[in-house]
């Protein structure tokens, strides 16, 4: 997630048929009586049923809505991963807006409908948690770590995608000394 997609978002211009902007905290429950409950999904659930029946009885407005929530719903059963803390989407049907952000991070419980994107909590995601590469590097190994949005994940080195590592006779002569001194430093 980066700021592109946050300017995407904010230069979105306003349409006549409802946009969503979902935010949810997909923590389980505190108490742990209820570990599969995820509050963030019941309010989602509640707050759609609401604003459908604001838009009733007919008109694009609605079918616009209807297909959002339907895809929605398709996307939370079939592929929300389970370790996803908070969860963004916007949508417009009619506009083919469909962009999610899944979070290590919980976001605030809410379900706003307008003419145009909220982005005030993926922006206030975007500041707070820039993204972050972390390079361990010994003379033997080297490790690296991407933290994203309060999720960290280790990158595969060089060593493991053989396409990447390859010893070449045609190296430049400050790659040669560079080799030479980190094999003399090992053996010393």
């Amino acid at each position: 997630m980066d700021r592109q997609l946050l300017r995407k978002l904010a230069e979105f211009e306003p349409v006549d048929v409802p946009v969503l902007s979902i935010y949810l905290d997909l923590r389980p429950q505190a108490t742990g009586e209820n570990p599969a409950v995820r509050s963030g999904l019941v309010v989602l659930k509640d707050r759609l049923r609401q604003v459908e029946k604001t838009l009733l009885p007919r008109g694009p407005a609605l079918d616009s809505f209807r297909r959002d929530a339907q895809r929605i719903q398709r996307y939370i059963e079939e592929h929300l991963p389970a370790s996803a803390q908070g969860l963004a989407i916007f949508a417009c049907a009619d506009r083919s807006l469909f962009e999610v952000v899944e979070s290590a991070v919980a976001f605030d419980n809410e379900v706003a409908v307008s003419t145009v994107p909220d982005l005030f909590q993926l922006a206030r995601l975007v500041d707070d948690y820039e993204t972050v590469v972390v390079g361990v590097v010994t003379s033997n190994t080297a490790r690296l770590f991407v933290m994203r949005a309060g999720h960290m994940e280790e990158k595969g080195g060089l060593h493991d995608d053989p396409a990447h590592y390859r010893q070449t006779r045609g190296r430049p002569p400050s790659a040669t000394r560079y080799l030479r001194h980190v094999a003399n430093h090992r053996s010393g």
